[in-house]
């Protein structure tokens, strides 16, 4: 299992793509984000940094994203909570869960965390006001696991026995324990 990693700064999301029409006729596709490809190395880096190592099985991905409240939610200059100021943020601002989740899922795919986010079998994806959750600034905690169930064809726990063989494919230890002897 991965420590939690937080990468601050508001959460990038990967939606929508807009076409554009080269010089020579080509169409390239450009994120309607431009934070995103800035956001999705920064969390890269920040899971590299953390000594993440690749899960070779099913994985359970764990996001919370945290929104600074705008203002209109404080009555006054006490900065007194407004009754009617919404208990999870909403609104269009912060954008779709799923959208900040696709951003995360690629982040972290490519030999970070997992080989493809395909492997991703349960995403549990919370938005949050960073007030609520004790932060100082917007942002989002990440951390992956295998899943419970993440079992080799040997039967044994995936991550704690598999490596690399001499092409690249994971090979059981344990299996080749047996054809050694």
């Amino acid at each position: 299992m991965s420590e939690p990693i937080w990468i601050p700064g508001r959460p990038a999301k990967k939606g929508s793509v807009r076409p554009i029409l080269s010089k020579r006729g080509k169409v390239y596709l450009k994120p309607q984000d431009a934070k995103l490809v800035p956001w999705t190395g920064r969390c890269a880096a920040l899971a590299l940094a953390a000594g993440w190592k690749v899960t070779h099985g099913p994985v359970v991905l764990k996001l919370v994203a945290y929104y600074e409240r705008p203002k209109g939610h404080y009555r006054g200059k006490a900065r007194t909570l407004r009754e009617d100021a919404p208990v999870r943020p909403t609104s269009q601002a912060c954008g779709d869960i799923d959208k900040v989740s696709r951003a995360a899922l690629d982040s972290l795919s490519r030999g970070i965390a997992y080989h493809d986010d395909s492997q991703v079998a349960r995403l549990e994806a919370t938005k949050r006001w960073k007030d609520e959750g004790a932060r100082d600034e917007e942002g989002v905690e990440l951390s992956v696991r295998p899943t419970e169930d993440a079992r080799c064809e040997c039967g044994a726990v995936y991550d704690d026995h598999t490596e690399g063989g001499a092409d690249g494919i994971l090979v059981c230890r344990l299996f080749v324990a047996k054809e050694e002897t």
